[in-house]
């Protein structure tokens, strides 16, 4: 498996990008940030069987800082629906990886966008202020509209313009 090494590279750190492995998805998934924890309770992802569903998903990949697992993120294209929905989880170490983890986005939505010529969605627990302020960033605007989810909590879909 050969590494993407990414341009920015924070001092004294080496990130990097792979496909992601089974081993580094449950790595992160056990020790997501607790805002990721919510975001999957409500998401009705309660327990690590959740893994193979990212795994089986169209792209997937695992963000390394220094060779330890810090965040993984995919999409999963429908062409039913004509869509793309991303998704993204990480440890409390990505916050020393951010700008690399920013710069990555930046690349990869919109890649999916023009690779299967449809729309990038992201669905995301309102509650999640931090990911929706990121997402904003990045170029996804909010839909109006707010849909049921577990735990009395409302998602919010997010739509890459």
């Amino acid at each position: 498996m050969t590494a993407k090494i990414i341009p920015f590279q924070p001092r004294n750190q080496t990130i990097s990008v792979t496909t992601l492995l089974r081993k580094d998805a449950e790595y992160v998934w056990n020790n997501r940030r607790d805002y990721d924890v919510r975001e999957c309770e409500v998401q009705g992802a309660r327990d690590a069987s959740h893994i193979e569903r990212l795994l089986a998903a169209t792209e997937c990949y695992c963000i390394f800082r220094n060779q330890e697992p810090v965040a993984m993120f995919g999409c999963q294209y429908h062409p039913e629906h004509t869509s793309v929905w991303a998704w993204f989880l990480a440890t409390d170490k990505v916050k020393f990886t951010w700008k690399s983890v920013h710069e990555l986005a930046k690349q990869y939505f919109p890649h999916w966008q023009r690779k299967y010529g449809v729309k990038v969605f992201v669905q995301v627990w309102e509650g999640h202020i931090p990911s929706r302020r990121w997402l904003k960033e990045l170029g996804f605007q909010e839909w109006l509209e707010r849909f049921p989810a577990n735990c009395g909590e409302q998602n919010i879909i997010m739509e890459l313009i």
